[in-house]
C-alpha cells in the first residue's frame, strides 16, 4: 500500500469511528449488553474469515497461547468489552458529547500510564497538557455538579487497553482474534439466555438482526483499514488524525442529536482542547527532531 492509500485508509477508519454513534442509534431499542454480545460474536467470526483469507498471516498463533500472553489478552479483552459496553450505552442514552470527551483525553491518559508503568519520561509541554486537561475535567465536575465518569471510564479503559497491548507486543489482527475468541463464549451464552427468556431482539425483525450481525463489520473493517494504513504514514499524521473521530462524535452530539452543552461544559472542553493542541504541537516537534537526528 502506498503512503497516499495509507492516508486514505486511516482517514476512512477515523471517519467510520466518528460516525459510529449513528449506527448505534439505529439499535437504540436494543439493550447495550445484547448489542455488545452480538458485536463480539460477529467480530470474532469476521476476524477468523479475514485471517484465513489473508495471504500475509505468517505469525505462529501458538506464540499467543503462552501463559503470559493469554493473561495479557484476557485482560485486554475485558477492557475492550467494558469500553464497548460503556460507549454503546452512552450513545443510546444521549451522552454522545460525554463519550467524545473520553476519546479526546485518551491520548493524555495513555502518556501518563506510560510514565507510571513503563517509566517513560514526560516533557514539560506534556505535563502542561495533562494539568490543563485535569483542570478542565475538575472544572466540569465542580460547576456541573456531576463527575464525568463516562468520559473518564472510556478514556481509562482504552488507555489501559493500549498499554497492555503494547506490553504484549502481539500482532494486531491475530491478538484481536484471540480477544474476540475469549469473549465469544460468554457473548453466545448471553444471547442464548436472552433468547430463552424471550427478551432478545435478534429474532424480532430482519432489520434488527441484520444490524446486529453487521455490528461485526462496523467494528472490524475500520480497524483493519487503520492497521493497514497506519504503517504507511508518519506518526505525526496518525497523531493528528486521531482527534477526527471524537470531533465528529462531538458535532453529532451537539448539532444532530441536540444534547445539552452548558456553558460550564463548554469551558471545560475549551481547556481540554487547549491541552490537546499543546500536546499535538509537542508530539510534532519531537517527531521532527528525532527524524533529523536519525538522518544525521
Amino acid at each position: 500500500m502506498s503512503p497516499q492509500r495509507g492516508l486514505i485508509a486511516v482517514f476512512l477508519s477515523y471517519c467510520a469511528w466518528g460516525f459510529l454513534p449513528i449506527y448505534w442509534k439505529l439499535l437504540g431499542h436494543v439493550a447495550a449488553a445484547e448489542i455488545l454480545a452480538h458485536r463480539i460474536l460477529w467480530s470474532f467470526v469476521l476476524a477468523l474469515i479475514f485471517y484465513r483469507c489473508s495471504r500475509t498471516h505468517n505469525y505462529p498463533l501458538r506464540l499467543l497461547f503462552t501463559r503470559k500472553t493469554l493473561l495479557s489478552l484476557f485482560g485486554t479483552s475485558l477492557l475492550l468489552a467494558g469500553n464497548w459496553l460503556l460507549y454503546v450505552w452512552s450513545v443510546n442514552n444521549d451522552h454522545v458529547i460525554d463519550s467524545s470527551l473520553g476519546y479526546f483525553i485518551t491520548p493524555l491518559l495513555a502518556v501518563q500510564l506510560g510514565v507510571l508503568v513503563l517509566e517513560e519520561k514526560m516533557q514539560p509541554l506534556q505535563w502542561m497538557s495533562l494539568v490543563l486537561a485535569a483542570v478542565g475535567v475538575l472544572y466540569m465536575a465542580l460547576t456541573i455538579g456531576q463527575f464525568p465518569w463516562i468520559a473518564l471510564g472510556l478514556a481509562m479503559s482504552f488507555a489501559l487497553y493500549t498499554l497492555l497491548r503494547k506490553i504484549s507486543n502481539a500482532p494486531a489482527l491475530e491478538a484481536l482474534m484471540v480477544e474476540m475468541g475469549i469473549m465469544s463464549l460468554p457473548s453466545l451464552l448471553i444471547i442464548l439466555l436472552l433468547q430463552t427468556k424471550g427478551e432478545a431482539h435478534f429474532s424480532t425483525s430482519m432489520s434488527t438482526a441484520a444490524l446486529l450481525i453487521s455490528a461485526g463489520v462496523v467494528t472490524l473493517v475500520p480497524l483493519l483499514l487503520y492497521i493497514s494504513g497506519a504503517r504507511q504514514i508518519s506518526l505525526i499524521t496518525v497523531g493528528l488524525l486521531q482527534y477526527l473521530s471524537p470531533t465528529l462524535n462531538f458535532f453529532l452530539g451537539v448539532f444532530v442529536y441536540e444534547e445539552d452543552f452548558p456553558v460550564a461544559q463548554q469551558r471545560g472542553f475549551f481547556l481540554i482542547w487547549l491541552a490537546l493542541i499543546i500536546f499535538s504541537i509537542d508530539q510534532i516537534r519531537r517527531t521532527l527532531l528525532n527524524s533529523r537526528q536519525t538522518l544525521r
